[in-house]
Formats: structure tokens, sequence, C-alpha cells
């Protein structure tokens, strides 16, 4: 998928989760910021797979769920996140990763797929990456569960 259908669906991803976990913990304007996070959490793969190798090449490091990087920047965000409140820490470490897999997963919809070994990929689709209709859907999905995040950080202020 596009790089657009990536972020929207990630930040809108992300917002759902945030939603949901308002409603124990309010999170206040951090919400904002978290949703932004997600969104550069759903290019994060990509970015990384353009600073660790020359081409762009899916890989395990930068595009497998079983990915030690990718664990270290959920890891670590969940770490940074425990500053304002040791559950919202925990809560967005996992979300930070759930996101990061919705790349994996829009990736893995694409006749490349990802890695999950060295050696082993998986491919669920056959979808070009450029295909606007998978991309418009997956967009307005993301705008939708965005939407019905921003709704419940509302709802329980």
């Amino acid at each position: 998928m596009k790089k657009y259908s990536h972020m929207l669906f990630a930040a809108g991803f992300g917002s759902i989760l945030l939603g949901i976990y308002q409603i124990f913990l309010p999170v206040g304007l951090f919400y904002f910021v978290f949703v932004v996070f997600f969104a550069l959490c759903g290019e994060v793969c990509d970015l990384l797979d353009f600073k660790l190798y020359t081409e762009h090449e899916r890989r395990f490091l930068s595009h497998s769920p079983l990915s030690p990087l990718l664990w270290l920047i959920a890891i670590a965000s969940g770490i940074f996140s425990s500053l304002l409140h040791p559950s919202l820490g925990f809560f967005i470490g996992i979300a930070t990763y759930l996101v990061i897999l919705t790349h994996l997963f829009l990736d893995s919809l694409n006749p490349s797929g990802v890695p999950l070994f060295s050696g082993k990929r998986i491919v669920v689709q056959h979808i070009p990456y450029d295909n606007w209709l998978w991309n418009f859907g997956f967009s307005l999905l993301g705008a939708f569960f965005l939407f019905m995040g921003y709704v419940l950080w509302f709802l329980f202020l």
C-alpha cells in the first residue's frame, strides 16, 4: 500500500486504541501527540528500510513481526510514556507494536509479502501496492477509526 494508506490506517487504529484506553484513564491532550506518533509508526518500517539498506526491500530487521528492532521501538515508546503514568507506558508499548503490525499487515497484502524468518515470507493477498481502490479503502477505514477514536476521547474527557 501507499505511504498515505499506511499512515492514515495506523493513526486511525492507534486512535481507536487510545479512545478505549481513555475510557479507563484520561490521557488529555496527549491523545493528539500519540495519534501523530502512531501515524509515524505506520511508516517506521519503511523509514528503517531506507536507513539500513541501500535498496527498499522488505527484510527481516525492518519488516518482520519478529524483528528485535521493531520490538525495541515498542519497548522504548512504552518506557518513555511510563513517565506520564505507568499503565499508560505499558499500554503505549503494546499499542505501538500493534500499530507497527498494521504496516506489516498492509505490506503482506502485496505480492512480495513480508518476511517471517530469513527464508519464509507471509503473503496474504496479491494486491499491487498502488491499487487505488484498496489504498482508498484502507485510508477510508483509517479515517473512520480516527473519527471514532476522537469521539471516544471526547466522550470520556
